[in-house]
């Protein structure tokens, strides 16, 4: 019997511990108007941040649609004491160059990616993206500095060849009223309460004013129609181009509550990629921003305990 009190005792410490991890002081980053470091790229500029002391390995946080290297505030300071960690905005969004003569797609985004890697990094790097910046991760495997992948709720369409393209005056209607009715700061609250069901105290004004702010750039409305048609149609499949990319290690975090994403993504994409494996948390669509204690300990866990990650 005093066996069993003195298990169930530790149990119960562990657990509050446990409890009081969850639940212990983050540093972050602040938000601010002014651009951070800027990297010049095609003749764009991209916006990005980076807290590094030469650790051996490095990350790459990428955002996703409609959001900013801000929204790894609670992530960035704390994984930079074990990596070198860096987080830019992709181009058309936050801080980076928003210009109309070129075409917003994965595509473009990948080419940033591994550009940014190849010239900024120039190391071993794990990619972690949430939503769109996950589908940017998977299609950024091939890079040779890559040697794992953290997904986030990543974004993926899985279509048909009978999908209907939809015609760009349409998109471009559907633009306007964005920015005429709903690029404000009450539904864009709205929209983020619906994203943080377990946490909603974390919807605050700094990160409704990180998405609010680029609304308000000059070309922002005319990237944003390029943007949205490209990606309504495309057909971002995903493959792998050799069994090197095909064994990198992959962690899959899922949010229970996400309304956004369909679980058959994941599902696909733990069947073409024999080296991932999936974790459950109590958080919807952004559990970087949501749960980040959690997150971070998650993406900590799985690089620190990963043979494969040099």
């Amino acid at each position: 019997m005093i066996i069993v009190f003195i298990l169930f005792y530790l149990n119960f410490i562990l657990n509050l511990h446990s409890i009081h991890s969850l639940n212990r002081p983050l540093n972050r980053i602040f938000l601010t108007n002014q651009k951070d470091n800027s990297w010049n790229w095609n003749d764009q500029e991209i916006n990005y941040v980076k807290y590094t002391s030469n650790k051996k390995q490095a990350l790459l946080l990428i955002h996703g649609f409609g959001a900013s290297h801000y929204h790894w505030r609670y992530n960035i300071c704390e994984l930079s004491k074990y990596y070198d960690v860096y987080a830019f905005d992709l181009l058309g969004f936050g801080k980076s160059s928003k210009k109309t003569d070129i075409e917003y797609n994965v595509d473009l985004w990948k080419e940033q990616t591994d550009n940014f890697i190849n010239e900024v990094i120039k190391k071993n790097t794990t990619i972690i993206g949430n939503s769109l910046g996950g589908n940017i991760a998977l299609h950024s495997m091939e890079n040779n500095y890559v040697n794992s992948i953290v997904l986030l709720n990543a974004f993926l369409e899985l279509k048909d060849n009978d999908t209907i393209s939809v015609p760009k005056f349409i998109i471009n209607w559907g633009s306007w009223l964005y920015f005429k009715f709903f690029a404000r700061e009450t539904q864009i609250k709205n929209t983020l309460l619906m994203l943080y069901p377990e946490n909603p105290s974390n919807v605050d004004e700094n990160l409704i004013h990180s998405i609010i702010n680029p609304t308000k750039e000059k070309n922002a409305q005319n990237v944003l129609n390029n943007i949205i048609f490209n990606m309504v149609n495309s057909n971002n499949t995903i493959t792998y181009q050799n069994e090197k990319n095909k064994n990198k290690p992959m962690l899959i975090i899922s949010g229970i509550y996400d309304r956004w994403i369909n679980n058959n993504i994941s599902n696909t994409i733990l069947t073409i990629y024999p080296n991932s494996k999936r974790v459950y948390v109590n958080s919807g669509h952004c559990p970087q921003d949501e749960m980040p204690i959690l997150t971070n300990d998650l993406i900590h866990t799985f690089i620190s305990m990963n043979k494969n990650i040099n």
